[in-house]
């Protein structure tokens, strides 16, 4: 904030009209009161009279210039005043310094009040001792260039109270005389909070940006133009070994790979509002291998519901899905042993039964063990045959898992 002290309009030609004034009036005081004189009196009491008007023109015009230097002055201690009380009750603590010796030479009330001084204790204080002891070769450097310079925004700093607390304040200052000293008066705004939420804000960013650089995904952002603005490691080493470009540098432009692929439909969609999850083979060139990959885009929309770009996750799902097609194997392999078990065991041991119930049924129990047996025999074979046949699916299965 720089205050300055406005002349008024009329103010300006003040002392020219002041001086013309006084001309004009000093001219036709000379000429009227010559030609009086002349007229009425002798050569000797003319020249008693010219003295005596001489006499009480200087009289008059010294009052007159006695009252006009009165009230200029008056007007100049009312300004000096102003200035003092706008400088003293500013909101925003301030101080002027000397620009040689760096010391403060008057502070406001708010200063003491934000710094947690008393008056007494502000003499003898240099600017570098409102600052931490690590910067004070920083703003020993900073005030030797400002110097005399016009008004200047000095950017941020760390401050520092009388107890030690530390603060940012947004800086600026401009030249001024003090006391016939060339000097400079520093504004400070507190934007402690401000600051320390901006430095929060980007201690987050960095931490989401490296959880997503991580990410074993492939997560970038196109803008409506089709340009790839953000993007991480592992979307940027994807795309070197699938084009063949030896660096990815940001922003980069998609249009004419998005149109030679096809995929310049799906960003339209996107950016049309609409949310997608698709799936596309990608060859990596570098090893030659075919790709699947699952790409879902979502539209970024800002604070009017605009659609601003395009939020796109891609992620290689070839393991998955040969995981998948491995384990529908397996499947339809134990759901041939269910059928096993639930047709061909429960057939051989319905034959075993049934002869079982004939031997009982039979009086001739010798007779009809010999006649049947060999039927037996044949269920028997066929039992151990389909129980082998579940033991070495059942085996393969466990292997292939």
């Amino acid at each position: 904030m720089h205050y300055c002290l406005s002349i008024p309009a009329v103010m300006k030609n003040y002392p020219l009209r002041v001086a013309l004034l006084y001309f004009f009036i000093g001219a036709a005081w000379i000429f009227v009161t010559d030609w009086l004189v002349d007229q009425i009196a002798s050569y000797a009491r003319s020249q008693a009279l010219q003295s005596y008007k001489g006499l009480f023109f200087v009289c008059v015009t010294a009052v007159l210039l006695y009252f006009i230097i009165l009230g200029n002055y008056r007007r100049i201690k009312r300004k000096e005043l102003e200035y003092r009380c706008m400088f003293k009750e500013n909101p925003y603590p301030m101080l002027v310094y000397d620009i040689e010796t760096l010391e403060v030479l008057t502070i406001n009330n708010t200063f003491l009040e934000k710094y947690g001084y008393r008056k007494n204790e502000v003499v003898g204080l240099r600017i570098t001792d409102i600052g931490p002891p690590e910067d004070e070769l920083a703003i020993l450097d900073f005030v030797k260039k400002v110097g005399e310079k016009g008004f200047s925004d000095s950017g941020i700093w760390r401050q520092v109270t009388k107890d030690g607390r530390s603060f940012y304040a947004k800086i600026s200052s401009h030249p001024t005389l003090f006391g016939g000293r060339k000097a400079r008066i520093m504004i400070t705004m507190d934007v402690d909070e401000e600051m320390r939420a901006k430095k929060g804000l980007q201690a987050s960013e960095r931490k989401l940006q490296t959880l997503i650089d991580n990410s074993n995904d492939y997560i970038y952002m196109v803008d409506p133009r089709l340009c790839i603005i953000d993007a991480n490691a592992a979307f940027k080493e994807k795309f070197r070994r699938v084009t063949g470009i030896s660096a990815v540098s940001l922003p980069l432009d998609l249009t004419p790979m998005a149109t030679s692929t096809g995929w310049e439909r799906y960003y339209k969609r996107a950016l049309a509002g609409e949310h997608l999850q698709f799936e596309e083979q990608i060859t990596d060139q570098e090893s030659g291998e075919l790709e699947l990959h699952e790409i879902v885009m979502n539209p970024i929309h800002d604070e009017n519901g605009q659609v601003t770009g395009i939020g796109c996750f891609s992620r290689d799902i070839t393991l998955q899905r040969k995981r998948e097609e491995q384990i529908q194997l397996q499947v339809a392999k134990l759901k041939n042993i269910a059928w096993l078990q639930s047709h061909e065991l429960r057939k051989s041991l319905t034959n075993i039964m049934m002869l079982a119930s004939l031997i009982q049924e039979e009086p001739d129990k010798q007779a009809a063990i010999k006649e049947l047996l060999p039927l037996l025999q044949q269920s028997c074979n066929e039992l151990d045959q389909v129980v082998r046949t579940i033991v070495e699916t059942a085996s393969a299965v466990e292997k292939e898992a």
